[in-house]
């Protein structure tokens, strides 16, 4: 994409811990426009008057609104698609509610974009979507794959869509780190489902980078992985300086994060920014896929919190002071 026009990028989920931050970018770092779109009136007030810019547009609008997202849409050159119901407890109660946001309103971004003809647009994904078995997961998954295989529709129009995955992004909204942090305050003892349990540790800094970046450079039918560290539950706990309760791993938690499925390894390759899954064979005859020249990972690769380099207590405690 040209760094010296002025693009149009649209942020479904917009006011979100993630698609605030990468709206802030955006301004601060490129010449984008940028349309946000959530349903939030009060969150789209308060984020108006932070940002107080005018390359930045605001829209209420709930992307299960197909007509609302093809007017959002129009003119945009790039689609950045953040908006989902994501918290695993609720997904394990409210299956019809996040099935309507997270698959139906997937759809009706892939429907939308190809209409206004928007080059290109990228999923914001979740290490739940590999291997998934709580229901938000599964929703995820079915979201991205609809993502991918839509290149077949973009094809003769060269419209692109890919997918990133990430797990938990440190400090953001309903993150342990910010919800213990809430309990310590409060002078509760923090909760503990399980001290061994790893996380990826994923930054909103690099995050955004990283997702811009991949916006850019992506040539359509892959799924991105960012290459990270991880963090164990208990550690992070003793870096807080706080004793906590142990409560029994929740409904729908995995003990690891994993951003690559042992059934993708062989279509994984290592680009030295990051990792990418590209499309199936079957996928590819049909969408007319430019492969990655990077390094096939290796037979028997593990990409999971629990198979990657550990980040120490001491560095956790430095991560709490910034």
């Amino acid at each position: 994409m040209n760094q010296q026009a002025e693009p149009v990028v649209v942020v479904t989920g917009g006011t979100g811990s993630f698609g605030s931050a990468f709206a802030r970018f955006l301004l601060r770092e490129t010449r984008a426009r940028v349309r946000l779109i959530s349903r939030g009136e009060h969150a789209q007030s308060v984020l108006k008057q932070e940002i107080g810019c005018e390359r930045a547009t605001f829209i209420i609008g709930d992307v299960r609104n197909l007509s609302r997202m093809r007017v959002a849409f129009e003119g945009a050159d790039m689609v950045v698609h953040a908006a989902a119901l994501k918290l695993v407890p609720g997904s394990e109660v409210h299956g019809w509610e996040y099935t309507l946001t997270n698959v139906l309103g997937t759809m009706n971004v892939l429907d939308a974009a190809v209409q206004a003809g928007v080059k290109r647009s990228l999923f914001i994904s979740t290490d739940k979507a590999v291997d998934p078995f709580n229901p938000y997961g599964k929703m995820k998954a079915v979201a991205e794959t609809l993502f991918i295989q839509h290149n077949e529709y973009g094809r003769q129009h060269d419209l692109k869509f890919a997918a990133v995955r990430g797990g938990n992004v440190w400090g953001s909204a309903g993150s342990v780190v910010v919800e213990w942090k809430k309990q310590i305050a409060e002078h509760l003892t923090p909760i503990v489902h399980d001290p061994t349990v790893t996380r990826f540790h994923l930054d909103m800094n690099h995050w955004v980078h990283y997702c811009w970046r991949v916006a850019q450079e992506m040539h359509g039918g892959e799924i991105f992985t960012p290459i990270l560290e991880a963090w164990q539950l208990g550690d992070l706990a003793e870096a807080l300086g706080s004793a906590y309760t142990l409560n029994g791993r929740r409904a729908g938690d995995k003990h690891a994060e994993v951003l690559i499925s042992p059934h993708e390894v062989d279509r994984a390759r290592d680009i030295g920014w990051s990792y990418v899954v590209e499309p199936s064979e079957t996928l590819r005859s049909v969408m007319h896929y430019e492969p990655w020249a990077g390094a096939p990972l290796p037979d028997g690769f593990v990409y999971s919190s629990d198979s990657v380099g550990r980040i120490s207590i001491e560095e956790l405690r430095q991560w709490l002071l910034r």
